[in-house]
């Protein structure tokens, strides 16, 4: 398998829901839960092609999963996420010119109060479940050995830092994120896919 999506879980009651969003794709992955101590186990290895855990901690989480995974693009995921059906098969476009992709459009499961300033953020934020990159990209950056000893601690920063992730707007995640009027990000995206490959910055 060429991409593997790893679903970070600890307990979400929204797994199901992730994941069949997952099964959904046009572009069918590999899936890998990677679970917390209060994941419903049962029901990931029902779900997914593949189950790994408890493991603490969200960035220990995401790195076993890589660590785990054969496939050369990672997608990573959350499960309190659902991902638009065409996710996948534009990550596996992106990742094929770049290192690492993000998405660049991320709308709310439910209106929150908070929704203005994410989306003023969401677009600069490293998002872990917005991320994907090349394996080995991943492991030749050294993120995979970095410390993860504290459970909120996560790839985000360093993947951003030493991958530098294109904006792609067609990556399409709905969460549980406050983001009341992030659709604005679809129609202004920052860095457009189209005028960095026009401009020929390729990896």
């Amino acid at each position: 398998m060429n991409v593997t999506c790893i679903v970070v879980d600890n307990g979400e009651d929204s797994l199901e829901e992730c994941i069949l969003s997952l099964r959904n794709q046009t572009l069918k992955p590999y899936i890998l839960v990677v679970g917390g101590p209060n994941t419903d186990y049962s029901l990931a290895r029902e779900l997914a092609d593949d189950v790994l855990g408890p493991v603490e901690g969200i960035g220990r989480a995401r790195v076993e999963g890589v660590l785990k995974s054969d496939s050369p693009m990672i997608v990573c995921c959350d499960s309190d996420s659902i991902y638009h059906e065409s996710y996948v098969y534009f990550v596996v476009e992106d990742l094929k010119s770049f290192k690492a992709v993000k998405a660049g459009t991320v709308l709310p499961k439910r209106v929150s109060p908070l929704g203005i300033a994410e989306m003023i953020f969401t677009p600069v934020i490293p998002y872990e479940y917005t991320l994907s990159f090349r394996r080995e990209d991943f492991l030749d950056a050294g993120i995979h050995l970095e410390d993860y000893s504290d459970p909120r601690e996560d790839i985000g920063w360093y993947v951003s830092l030493r991958l530098f992730p294109i904006l792609d707007p067609r990556l399409v995640v709905y969460t549980r994120m406050p983001t009341r009027n992030a659709k604005i990000i679809s129609e202004i995206p920052l860095i457009p896919v189209y005028l960095i490959r026009s401009i020929g910055v390729r990896t």
